[in-house]
């Protein structure tokens, strides 16, 4: 159950493009792949607990 609560709280990385369009900073396909390796990481630090 503890992990569940803890993805939940991780945005998607469609969350994460929309925010950076938002904030008109970069975005797109390699902003996308990069982010998403970062959101795959903690995902699994978070899984290690």
């Amino acid at each position: 159950m503890g992990q569940s609560i803890s993805f939940k709280n991780i945005p998607s990385i469609t969350e994460c493009d929309k925010f950076l369009m938002e904030q008109k900073l970069p975005h797109g396909k390699q902003v996308r792949e990069y982010v998403y390796s970062v959101l795959n990481q903690v995902r699994q630090e978070i899984s290690k607990d």
